[in-house]
């Protein structure tokens, strides 16, 4: 049997993540996928920059403009974690002090 709560709640859910202002924080699944491609990249000796300009070009609306502004702290002198927080709006304050611990 449904639970009608159940339902109620994963459709108020559905409709607070597609209207911007409402979106919640990067989601779980979208910050393990940008970790991994970070990390990847990084291993590989990807410019750390270069990485945010193709995630700025890549994902849904917020994830670029996160990206994008990350980038642009990275490029005015921020270390990864403080570009971060900078969006902490967006980058849950666990995954910045993740980075900032390396």
């Amino acid at each position: 049997l449904r639970n009608p709560q159940c339902s109620l709640l994963i459709l108020c859910d559905r409709m607070a993540t597609s209207i911007p202002f409402l979106a919640p924080k990067i989601s779980l699944r979208a910050a393990e996928q940008f970790c991994g491609r970070f990390a990847t990249a990084l291993k590989a000796g990807v410019d750390p920059l270069r990485l945010l300009d193709s995630e700025a070009r890549s994902s849904s609306k917020r994830h670029q403009a996160a990206a994008a502004a990350v980038r642009e702290r990275l490029m005015a002198g921020d270390t990864l974690a403080e570009a971060m927080q900078y969006r902490s709006d967006y980058f849950p304050k666990l995954l910045t002090q993740m980075v900032e611990a390396g």
